[in-house]
């Protein structure tokens, strides 16, 4: 399955989930990212915690993952997007995912099939595991953004940081988000 990053930099994130089974590692996923620049959130701390790039994806997990280190700088051409292959198995059925309820009882989650999904239908499908808001990181890593994530719920997303979105009904597949 292959998936777009957003029009990014090099310093930049995205966070993304398998769409596959199988034992992909990030760094098969992301290659030619820093071995230091995979990450996993940290509910009880509330903040990410870099992970070795050697483990696999995790079913239905989210992971913040840096853009290829040889990707474009800052100021040395216009932002692009990555394309990234998941290898394995599409993934199909229900899904379920442990939830964490320590610290914030925020968790990194996403879209565990190789097909997007409604929100509205992950949202009403989800009352009563999770408050009903989706938060999708869209920090880029400059000065002048203070905003990291762009928030969903039924009522609709506030969007930010100029991203484009070609449907904001529906979960990508391959997209990672945090739920509390």
């Amino acid at each position: 399955v292959k998936r777009n990053s957003s029009a990014l930099f090099r310093l930049d994130y995205t966070m993304w989930s398998s769409p596959v089974s199988g034992s992909q590692t990030l760094s098969l996923f992301s290659p030619l990212t820093s071995t230091n620049r995979f990450y996993t959130y940290n509910t009880t701390t509330d903040l990410y915690n870099s992970v070795s790039n050697g483990i696999p994806f995790g079913l239905a997990k989210g992971y913040l993952i840096r853009m290829p280190n040889t990707w474009v700088d800052y100021g040395a051409g216009s932002a692009a997007s990555w394309t990234g292959s998941f290898t394995g198995v599409p993934n199909n059925g229900s899904i379920s995912y442990t939830m964490s309820l320590a610290g914030t009882g925020l968790n990194a989650v996403g879209n565990p099939y190789p097909s997007s999904i409604s929100m509205d239908s992950f949202i009403s499908g989800n009352t009563g595991n999770i408050n009903g808001t989706l938060y999708f990181w869209r920090k880029r890593n400059d000065a002048t953004n203070l905003t990291s994530y762009s928030t969903c719920t039924s009522a609709g997303c506030s969007l930010t940081n100029g991203h484009l979105y070609t449907n904001t009904d529906y979960i990508s597949a391959g997209q990672g988000f945090i739920v509390k």
